[in-house]
């Protein structure tokens, strides 16, 4: 055989093992990460998320996690109110330093509801009765239950409702067979007195009560001044209202 062609076919056959050799190691490359992948894929799952045998025991570790705050945040919370009680505010200890306000109340009689330069009334002329009124409260949704004045005084003055008070007609209350039952609230619950032996109030009244029955000052005033005014008067020749 000629030597130019035994070189030939070893060269060929050199090409043709070292095709082989990549070929081979190609094929083992492959094989070993598959292999990887595999197990991987089977610790997570087909879709790569946790297999469902683990997540009940990360699902317990999340809860317990969850508990163990919310011990953690109870007991800060109960040190920070321990903490409150044993500190109080300045705000606090200067509310007690100062005590109770004083109240002054003013009850209209016969006033409609807008008879106030505050209310919005375009003729009526108020401005002290203005004036407190911007530095006080106003009860713009105190409404009666029976519009009858002096059902309203004593409601004022027992602080409860015409059913509870039962004081129908002025100086009689209501009349239970024939019977006049007067002002049927003990005098020791009514809203004066309450003032003034619970509260410890200096309780006064001055201005129209009108209800014409006997009251027991001393458990519910301090000074009592029961004045009914006027309705109607002749001043000069004119009759005012």
């Amino acid at each position: 055989m000629p030597r130019a062609t035994l070189q030939s076919q070893l060269a060929l056959s050199l090409l043709v093992v070292a095709v082989s050799m990549v070929l081979l190691l190609l094929h083992i490359h492959q094989a070993s990460y598959f292999a990887t992948t595999s197990k991987s894929n089977r610790s997570k799952g087909n879709d790569g998320t946790m297999p469902d045998n683990l997540k009940p025991m990360r699902a317990a570790s999340t809860a317990s996690e969850l508990i163990k705050q919310d011990q953690r945040r109870r007991e800060m919370n109960k040190i920070n109110e321990e903490e409150k009680l044993d500190q109080p505010s300045v705000e606090i200890q200067a509310e007690e330093d100062r005590g109770p306000m004083n109240v002054v109340l003013f009850y209209a009689d016969d006033w409609r509801h807008d008879t106030l330069g505050a209310a919005g009334n375009p003729i009526v002329k108020t401005p002290v009765l203005d004036a407190l009124a911007k530095e006080g409260v106003r009860f713009t949704e105190n409404c009666v239950t029976t519009s009858i004045c002096w059902v309203s005084r004593a409601t004022l003055y027992s602080g409860q409702y015409l059913a509870r008070h039962h004081f129908e007609m002025l100086g009689k209350g209501r009349t239970v067979n024939g019977t006049e039952m007067k002002f049927e609230v003990p005098q020791n619950e009514t809203l004066y007195s309450l003032l003034k032996k619970k509260a410890n109030y200096h309780v006064g009244h001055a201005g129209k009560l009108g209800l014409w029955v006997e009251l027991d000052h001393e458990l519910n005033f301090d000074f009592f001044t029961d004045e009914d005014g006027w309705h109607w008067r002749l001043i000069g020749n004119k009759m005012w209202h």
